[in-house]
């Protein structure tokens, strides 16, 4: 299921809005009509994946604002070169967020990975303290971080990109961001075991193989 949803990702995220944007000419459309459409297949996809999900818990509520921001960012940009730069000021206000959460000492990945982890209640009042014992919330806290400085350094690329290629930087900044993306997925699996290694020396073999197992 996981490798399906990885395939169906980089199908609506990735492949279609590069085949849109390089047969926008013969098709008949603008740079940014064809960004528009690009965007609103992600964006109902995205919506799509998130009702499968029927949750409204940290995770859950994150990904729907993320879906609504960027539909209004989308529509309301009023121009291709617009809705590149505006695109780049949001990735930094993702930063922002997440690094206000680490300031405010409830990291975001923590309690996302609460939600992943620890469906039901009982699972939830289980792990929440683990989760909140030193080393694991350092971890996490790390993990956090890590995200702010791949969004700033997604920022950075994406505004350079727009000021060498101009509106020719879209499909340049949707490979970049799967790259960053890929790479990323490196850190995000070393942190994960290391969260769940140092987790599980508070659990039993038994709530271990429950909380952790397949």
């Amino acid at each position: 299921m996981k490798k399906n949803s990885t395939l169906w990702d980089l199908v609506f995220y990735v492949a279609i809005p590069l085949v849109i944007w390089h047969m926008r000419d013969k098709i008949g459309l603008t740079d940014y009509m064809a960004m528009v459409i690009s965007a609103g297949i992600g964006i109902v996809y995205g919506l799509y994946m998130f009702s499968k999900q029927k949750k409204l818990n940290v995770f859950g509520t994150f990904i729907l604002a993320d879906l609504i921001i960027t539909m209004l960012i989308t529509v309301f940009s009023g121009s291709a070169m617009n809705l590149l730069w505006n695109n780049v000021y949001y990735t930094y206000v993702l930063a922002g967020v997440y690094f206000v959460s680490i300031l405010i000492k409830k990291p975001l990945m923590l309690y996302m990975a609460l939600d992943l982890f620890a469906i039901d209640p009982e699972r939830r009042a289980r792990i929440l303290p683990i989760f909140h014992t030193k080393k694991v919330k350092l971890l996490f806290v790390v993990f956090t971080l890590s995200i702010v400085m791949k969004e700033i350094l997604s920022a950075l690329l994406q505004g350079y990109l727009i000021t060498q290629y101009g509106v020719n930087a879209y499909d340049k900044g949707i490979l970049l961001k799967q790259g960053m993306n890929i790479a990323f997925m490196v850190i995000t699996f070393i942190l994960v075991m290391l969260i769940m290694k140092e987790a599980g020396k508070h659990m039993s073999e038994e709530e271990r193989e429950k909380f952790f197992g397949s």
